[in-house]
């Protein structure tokens, strides 16, 4: 799940969402951007139901019976969004890189 360039008030919501779930309440959903097939987007904000040590379920239906101009927002964004989950994956792939050769370094 990515939370970089986040609304602060749905990082916030997240939170508290993660909070009750980690009290124990099982009924907890909320949105986040994990992997998805809402949309051809790898990745999009998706509603989930959030368990005490994990996201237990991606309900990739949300995007159903939306108004038209919900549908072109996300038509809209769609681009933007592409280009932000490309730069992420390469981010981490890079940091997963250097991780990599830094442990590889400790131990030599």
């Amino acid at each position: 799940m990515f939370l970089r360039n986040s609304d602060p008030y749905a990082m916030i919501s997240f939170l508290k969402s993660l909070i009750r779930a980690l009290d124990g309440d099982d009924d907890v959903f909320d949105f986040a951007f994990v992997a998805s097939s809402v949309t051809e987007l790898p990745y999009f904000a998706t509603r989930t139901k959030i368990g005490k040590k994990r996201i237990e379920e991606v309900i990739d239906s949300d995007l159903q019976g939306l108004a038209k101009y919900e549908e072109r927002a996300i038509k809209a964004i769609k681009p933007r969004v592409k280009v932000t989950i490309e730069k992420d994956i390469t981010l981490l792939q890079r940091t997963f890189v250097a991780i990599s050769v830094y442990k590889l370094l400790i131990v030599v």
